[in-house]
């Protein structure tokens, strides 16, 4: 038999299951989410809030979550500029997200 090409599988490079704890509380909460919000997800549920910024980068790379500058839903996209600025090796900057008030949020 021969072995499969990695290129054909379509699981996501993103923690699933983080995706859907993170979507979940978008819906509850009804609003974008927050450095806080992954904080107090972390915290509840026993994981880093590095994990889940992994996971949500990810998400957005891909097109299914988008980021905003401030809280409210008309807050603007972030730029190219603006994006670049928010990554300090590769990792989300938490101190830089909560200065600049970014949220994220499922699309659609």
């Amino acid at each position: 038999m021969a072995a499969q090409d990695p290129r054909d599988d379509d699981t996501p490079p993103w923690d699933v299951a983080l995706e859907a704890v993170a979507a979940q509380e978008s819906r509850r909460l009804r609003r974008a989410l927050a450095i806080a919000d992954f904080h107090r997800l972390a915290a509840d549920l026993d994981f880093r809030t590095h994990d889940f910024l992994a996971t949500i980068r990810q998400l957005v790379a891909h097109g299914v979550w988008r980021h905003h500058l401030g809280e409210a839903p008309e807050g603007h996209p972030m730029s190219e500029a603006e994006l670049e600025r928010l990554y300090v090796h590769g990792r989300i900057d938490e101190d830089l997200a909560e200065k600049f008030a970014v949220t994220w949020e499922p699309r659609g």
